[in-house]
């Protein structure tokens, strides 16, 4: 007997939050998907980094230049 198994396509919902939900428009399985990687929540927030004394890379800097 062969498996058979799904090449998701997700339909995601707009982020509004931390998360977001998912819908495989194949096979209607729901999945959470993360807005923003969790290690990373608060990294881009620039003005409480510059409170805190932490310092911009100049990487950091270059991409508050484009936003």
């Amino acid at each position: 007997m062969v498996e058979v198994v799904c090449a998701h396509h997700w339909y995601i919902e707009e982020a509004k939050d931390k998360t977001s939900e998912g819908v495989c428009k194949k096979c209607g399985e729901v999945r959470t998907f993360f807005n923003v990687e969790p290690h990373l929540e608060g990294y881009y927030d620039w003005e409480r980094r510059r409170q805190t004394g932490i310092v911009l890379t100049k990487r950091d800097r270059m991409w508050v230049e484009r936003i």
